[in-house]
């Protein structure tokens, strides 16, 4: 498909307890001052946003901005990734930060400041950003897995999947984390990387493309998502 010159802008109305809801008007009015042409859609249900990317995506849209937070931006991801587009086919991802953690926006240095987000949108500032990919061999279907920021393995998957698929507060991931490691048992992983092998019981094993995770939490301070690695 030809590109599309329009902008998407992916909207996740029940992101961050509704704050993107808040947030978006605002991001939609400086757009239109700025004479940015732009279509919207609103997600209606926990990851639509991935299929709404990926027939975007297919669609020949090149431009996709999310409104929402980090789960937001995940599934959008994935659906530009698993959209079968050609390796130099790139897509320009921007986010409007309105969820309850915006991890991914934080490591990027972008804020929430309409005009701000608008403004870089305009001026065209773009980074090539690595895309870390996760494959589950053992499952029926063999399934693969995209992620732009943090990948958990052990007591921080236990805690997520604990967690409802709409976040209560800013405080509940803290909160999960806390109540469930009486009852956890560390399962053996093995880590293979850099020539280095362990094989051990561990609480959790991230791998880490940028700096937060889990609502501001530094957990690799000189993480670069820009690195190639």
């Amino acid at each position: 498909m030809p590109p599309h010159d329009a902008w998407l802008a992916i909207v996740n109305p029940a992101s961050g307890r509704a704050r993107a809801r808040a947030v978006w008007p605002a991001v939609e009015r400086e757009l239109g001052r700025a004479g940015v042409r732009f279509d919207v859609e609103l997600t209606t249900r926990p990851h639509e946003g991935e299929a709404m990317a990926r027939a975007a995506a297919r669609d020949g849209r090149r431009r996709i901005l999310v409104a929402g937070g980090d789960g937001s931006v995940h599934d959008v991801v994935n659906g530009i990734m698993n959209a079968g587009l050609d390796a130099d086919d790139r897509v320009t991802l921007a986010v409007a930060p309105g969820g309850t953690g915006n991890d991914w926006a934080r490591s990027l240095g972008i804020g929430r400041d309409p005009q701000a987000i608008v403004a870089s949108i305009v001026d065209g500032r773009t980074s090539l950003l690595d895309v870390g990919v996760i494959d589950f061999p053992g499952a029926l279907p063999p399934k693969r897995r995209w992620f732009v920021n943090v990948a958990g393995a052990g007591y921080d998957a236990h805690v997520i999947s604990r967690l409802p698929e709409r976040i209560p507060s800013a405080l509940a991931y803290l909160k999960g984390a806390l109540s469930g490691l009486a009852s956890y048992r560390s399962p053996v992983f093995h880590v293979a990387v850099d020539g280095i092998t362990i094989d051990s019981r561990l609480l959790l094993a991230l791998v880490a493309n940028g700096r937060y995770c889990g609502n501001r939490m530094d957990v690799a301070p000189n993480a670069s998502l820009d690195d190639g690695l």
